[in-house]
């Protein structure tokens, strides 16, 4: 259960430890960004950035301001890159995705200021429950497929979906986080470099390993296949003491059935998520729509003689309703 006093968490990826980046300039509390954004506390890091709980004084409003770390500023390169993070959200309107307020520069500072959650990462439910129960697993994943349904249609790839990149509001409802290394797949608008490998390796398709040339919609897919095993099983389906090796076994290793790890897991829905997680991209489901459909249509048919309880779930589908993403 939720602690009834969490604080409100942004869109980061760790909780801060101000002793995490040392010579890094943190900003003191009370400072103010734009000459209304007032910055009270860290409270996170992201791949780029510090993430600040602050307050939009303007509105008398909490907020999430996330500033570009000091040592990248001298560098052109991440500093377009951390704009563009910034536009890219700021661009989806969908329930599912962080707002965006702002962006800007103060005296050297690069800011974007964004909604402050209140809730909890799906890491953090992860380490708390170990493997949680797909009745309460399968609506928070199909409202990751609505939010990166909305990031695919605008041609954008995430590129970085994981655990804790998706967080969670009491009411249920699910905000996916952290757009650092969105990539647009078309060949005349690439936004990285290629032959760099961005993104988490535990999380990382074959091919986004392989060559960001080649990663598309269903890179995602399989990185949120891997979520979907890890909230069932308590576990990643590779594991490994270096990124190298753990990039391998995502290449070449067959998976163990996540029903092998947690026998309550329905034979049809272990299936789809072995689907998602093919080592050829064209034999995972052409869309995170036809995922969710699949997700959906697995976890309602009728259970096999080994799954047959009476608390089988017949209606997973979202209690957040799907919304179009909106191009502003």
């Amino acid at each position: 259960m939720r602690s009834p006093r969490r604080p409100a968490r942004p869109a980061s990826s760790v909780p801060c430890d101000p002793g995490a980046f040392p010579g890094e300039t943190e900003l003191a509390p009370g400072k103010v960004l734009g000459g209304i954004y007032r910055v009270e506390e860290p409270i996170g890091l992201g791949g780029m950035g510090t993430v600040y709980q602050g307050r939009d004084t303007s509105l008398d409003r909490p907020v999430a301001i996330k500033i570009l770390r000091s040592r990248f500023n001298a560098d052109q390169a991440f500093v377009q890159r951390f704009y563009r993070e910034a536009k890219a959200m700021a661009a989806i309107s969908h329930p599912n995705i962080v707002p965006i307020y702002a962006v800007g520069e103060d005296a050297g500072i690069h800011y974007f200021v964004m909604k402050l959650i209140d809730g909890e990462t799906l890491r953090e439910m992860i380490r708390r429950e170990a493997a949680v129960n797909y009745t309460k697993a399968l609506p928070i994943i199909l409202q990751v497929c609505d939010g990166l349904g909305a990031i695919h249609t605008t041609g954008l790839v995430h590129r970085d979906v994981k655990a804790s990149n998706i967080m969670i509001e009491p009411s249920g409802h699910v905000m996916l986080l952290d757009f650092g290394v969105l990539r647009d797949v078309a060949p005349d608008r690439r936004v990285t470099q290629t032959g760099h490998i961005v993104g988490t390796p535990d999380y990382m398709s074959p091919e986004q390993a392989r060559d960001t040339r080649e990663v598309d919609a269903r890179s995602d897919i399989y990185a949120l296949g891997v979520v979907l095993y890890e909230l069932l099983t308590g576990r990643r389906p590779f594991v490994a003491r270096s990124t190298i090796e753990v990039l391998l076994k995502h290449a070449t290793e067959t998976p163990t059935s996540p029903r092998a790890i947690n026998p309550i897991v329905p034979e049809t829905v272990a299936r789809e998520i072995l689907r998602a997680l093919a080592k050829n991209k064209e034999d995972r489901h052409p869309s995170v729509a036809e995922l969710k459909l699949a997700l959906i249509s697995a976890a309602e048919s009728r259970p096999s003689e080994s799954d047959a309880r009476e608390d089988h779930p017949w209606d997973l589908r979202p209690t957040v309703a799907a919304t179009p993403a909106r191009r502003q």
